[in-house]
């Protein structure tokens, strides 16, 4: 009885009771290991990690929704969803960015060891047999060579969430002779696949590219509360230590 008047009298005097709720952002994204992988994994991956506790540090829960790429852009833009995990300024250009970016991309090729092809420039593409996923996000200049060439056996293009696998094995048996693939996601591929030693970096091309939790433009704009706060929160966990673990544990380099 006594513990109900205090609870009683706190509602009364109007005092607030900490809440055990937190907010939730729903996002959407596609596996890209170990960029995103499975969120209920104890290894859900890169992205999904740093977003969920630089959030959790501002207050708010997520909710991850993994779907294919094409169909999670237009899903976030639409504002079925509140944001996109993955995404680089070029794959969704109207979306709304934070400044603090959750991965770092860049296109590398891949061939077998021996196999003596190297990317030098454009041209040189002429001389292997290209595989390629349809949502990769490659340069201009590439992206035009695949759209030129992808009706004949210079390119191969594969869709799906296991296309990168699916590539691995065109290569392995020698139906392609080199992929384009971003470099930290392809050698994750290639170390839980132990092909390590068997396949090469062949060569990359541009710069590296930064990878946001980029937020539906039907939802929100720059001066949206959540995209301070969530900045906030990846500058405390770069603050504590806790951005480079999160990295360390996948093996990918601090950037």
């Amino acid at each position: 009885m006594k513990i109900m008047l205090n609870i009683i009298l706190v509602c009364f005097l109007g005092l607030q009771v900490p809440t055990i709720f937190a907010d939730t952002i729903d996002i959407s994204g596609a596996v890209w290991c170990p960029n995103n992988c499975y969120p209920n994994k104890k290894r859900p991956g890169i992205m999904l990690e740093i977003a969920q506790k630089a959030l959790r540090k501002q207050g708010y829960e997520i909710t991850y929704n993994e779907i294919a790429w094409s169909r999670a852009i237009i899903e976030t833009k639409q504002g079925n969803f509140d944001a996109l995990i993955g995404s680089s300024k070029i794959d969704a250009p109207d979306f709304v960015y934070p400044k603090e970016p959750v991965a770092i991309a860049r296109n590398c090729f891949f061939t077998l060891n021996d196999n003596k092809w190297n990317y030098s420039k454009i041209t040189s593409l002429s001389e292997v047999e290209l595989g390629v996923g349809q949502d990769e996000t490659v340069s201009k200049e590439i992206e035009m060579y695949i759209a030129k060439y992808k009706e004949t056996r210079r390119v191969s293009i594969l869709s799906g969430t296991d296309y990168m696998s699916r590539l691995l094995l065109m290569l392995r048996k020698k139906r392609i002779s080199a992929i384009i693939a971003d470099v930290n996601v392809f050698n994750y591929l290639l170390k839980n696949t132990g092909e390590s030693k068997s396949v090469k970096n062949a060569g990359c091309v541009g710069l590296p590219l930064k990878i946001y939790l980029a937020f539906s433009p039907h939802k929100y704009s720059a001066s949206s509360n959540i995209i301070r706060l969530f900045d906030e929160g990846v500058k405390k966990l770069r603050r504590s230590g806790e951005f480079e673990l999160i990295l360390e544990k996948y093996g990918t380099e601090p950037w």
